[in-house]
């Protein structure tokens, strides 16, 4: 959630968030939330925060900004064809 994208769409990341994500879901046994994964023909897993942090005292204190917001979107684009490039037609295998 931490890291900063850097405006270029990387196969490799996308790929890599995807797989963290499903471990952490699978380790803490949320497998409603993988059935994504094991019904669709491609299939990508993401976080995003629209807020960037947790509540503490009914405040945000470090502010409130989308966090890695436009990732999941981006994977979405590269399944459908929308973006093309390098690679982009193995986002979501």
């Amino acid at each position: 959630m931490r890291r900063r994208s850097d405006g270029k769409v990387d196969v490799v990341s996308i790929r890599a968030e995807s797989r963290d994500a499903f471990a952490l879901l699978h380790e803490h046994g949320a497998g409603s939330w993988l059935q994504p994964y094991y019904r669709c023909r491609k299939c990508t897993l993401h976080f995003a925060s629209a807020t960037g942090g947790e509540v503490v005292d009914s405040r945000y204190p470090r502010g409130a900004r989308p966090s890695r917001v436009l990732e999941p979107l981006i994977a979405l684009f590269a399944m459908t064809g929308v973006i093309g490039g390098p690679g982009m037609d193995e986002v979501g295998t």
